[in-house]
């Protein structure tokens, strides 16, 4: 019954949030460890986002609190540029593309607190302002020909960040992945500088991608 798996994951997320009083720190870390391999990637595979990034973010904090409190702040201290980056993303791809007759859907998204510091790691950095895909955004379209259609009309309203452009589409990833990334500055009026990932992909893509 799969309601099971909704019951243990709730029941692991609220054991997670009162482990910090368990007086056993190798059980402690022990529990988080498990949770971090386990029950978070079967949130994720069940598109329970926002259970996985809850689950990874009390791990990270039992596994190691020094910088989860040094990524917690710098992401608080950016929270204007999320909160503008939250509220405008969609309006400004929808103005983008309103009068293209291309049929089109929106998804956004702002990194997750363990997923910027597992990139920063993987990058050696130390400031998340480093990072170019902190700002996230899908356009689905549905046919091939469309995916250049927009990539045109983006880097011909925004700024493309130089060698960040990725075309998976001519050259797919080993493991069949396809789609057309880049990387653009002044999608926010208030925010010019902060660059903002666009990912570009039919919905046969991203469905490929998901499985």
């Amino acid at each position: 019954d799969l309601r099971v798996i909704f019951i243990k994951l709730a029941d692991r997320l609220h054991n997670m949030k009162t482990l910090k009083h368990h007086p056993k720190k190798d059980k402690r870390e022990r529990i988080a460890l498990e949770t971090l391999n386990v029950y978070a990637p079967i949130a994720d595979r069940l598109w329970l986002h926002s259970f996985k990034n809850r689950l990874d973010e009390e791990c990270f904090k039992i596994l190691n609190e020094h910088d989860y409190r040094n990524v917690k702040k710098q992401l608080f201290d950016a929270r204007s540029t999320i909160t503008a980056f939250k509220s405008n993303a969609r309006i400004e791809i929808d103005k983008l593309l309103e009068w293209s007759w291309i049929k089109y859907e929106v998804a956004f998204r702002v990194k997750s607190l363990f997923s910027i510091f597992r990139k920063m790691q993987q990058k050696w950095y130390e400031n998340i302002n480093d990072l170019y895909d902190i700002y996230w955004i899908k356009i689905l379209v549905w046919d091939i020909g469309d995916c250049y259609k927009v990539l045109w009309l983006v880097h011909n309203k925004w700024t493309p960040l130089p060698n960040r452009f990725k075309d998976y589409i001519a050259l797919p990833k080993p493991n069949g992945y396809k789609s057309l990334h880049t990387t653009i500055l002044w999608l926010l009026t208030n925010h010019r500088k902060q660059p903002t990932e666009i990912q570009i992909k039919t919905f046969e893509m991203d469905l490929t991608s998901e499985i």
